[in-house]
């Protein structure tokens, strides 16, 4: 499995801007803003992405409590190269209006990820689980977070374990829970994941699970901890290094509310707060600043 570990970590925090459009809901929306919405989800998925975002910009226009359009926002510039911190600020805006989207949390998740924030990342997964503490992807995410990047295996087995109660048919899941469960000792339980992959047909991921199985027990008891990480399972996935910067961008739009700062550990970061300057306009601003 070595060099692996990061291609899984990957694949694992980007599958939801594939289906994220299904998780959109039109509560409170009127006939004329899920049309235009609607046409916006159609263009991007043609690849017409200027135009879906001026359909969304005009959306939240004339009405910036409509939360919808900033999640669509928030998709088209996620898949922008270098607009990361724009499609957060565009979710988190999502967000102050209405805060219980477990999948905009878990895509916020998948975005700090991506610029190597795991602290930040395992916040908004853990938040968005206090609103939907039975959702899946939040539970997943979580277990695969403490896993791979932090290395945790203890807190990784209690979040997978609960994905694994909520469907008990998907290989990656058993694959990375049969992992942890494997630094726990508790082999038992492995053994059970890999019936479970050979029952779904899941060769690859079994035959994997039995090969750590098999490297763990040439490890000396007295040896087997979570430094260990490295020699049985390749690098680690991430190496957590806090961004120092402060950026600003202007869009067309109207006010969409503000998201206050928080304290991480040693890192002091603010969300991407919007602000109206001028009429029409919306400034995102993004500070992050580490204690010396």
């Amino acid at each position: 499995m070595k060099n692996c570990s990061k291609s899984l970590f990957r694949l694992v925090f980007f599958v939801f801007a594939v289906t994220f459009f299904s998780y959109l809901t039109f509560a409170q929306s009127s006939n004329v803003e899920i049309k235009l919405l609607r046409a916006a989800q159609s263009l991007y998925q043609e690849g017409q992405h200027l135009e879906a975002e001026k359909i969304c910009l005009k959306l939240i226009e004339t009405n910036n409590n409509y939360y919808p359009a900033y999640n669509v926002l928030g998709v088209i510039c996620a898949q922008r190269g270098g607009a990361e911190q724009l499609a957060i600020g565009y979710f988190n805006a999502s967000l102050s209006i209405k805060p219980d989207q477990p999948e905009v949390y878990s895509h916020i998740a998948s975005l700090y990820h991506s610029l190597s924030n795991v602290d930040v990342a395992i916040s908004y997964l853990e938040e968005g689980l206090t609103y939907a503490p039975d959702n899946y992807s939040l539970n997943y995410s979580l277990g695969v977070s403490y896993f791979l990047a932090k290395h945790d295996s203890q807190k990784a087995a209690k979040y997978l374990d609960k994905a694994y109660e909520l469907d008990s048919r998907q290989p990656m899941l058993l694959y990375i829970n049969g992992l942890a469960h494997l630094f726990n000792q508790d082999e038992v339980l492995v053994l059970e994941f890999i019936t479970k992959l050979r029952q779904l047909k899941s060769e690859y991921y079994a035959d994997q699970l039995e090969e750590a199985m098999r490297r763990r027990q040439g490890v000396e008891q007295k040896q087997v901890q979570q430094s260990s990480y490295r020699d049985l399972y390749g690098p680690a996935p991430l190496a957590y290094h806090p961004p120092v910067f402060e950026q600003k961008v202007s869009q067309f739009g109207n006010e969409a509310g503000t998201v206050s700062t928080r304290n991480q550990g040693s890192m002091t970061y603010s969300n991407p707060t919007v602000k109206v300057q001028g009429k029409g306009t919306v400034t995102l601003e993004q500070r992050y600043q580490t204690p010396e």
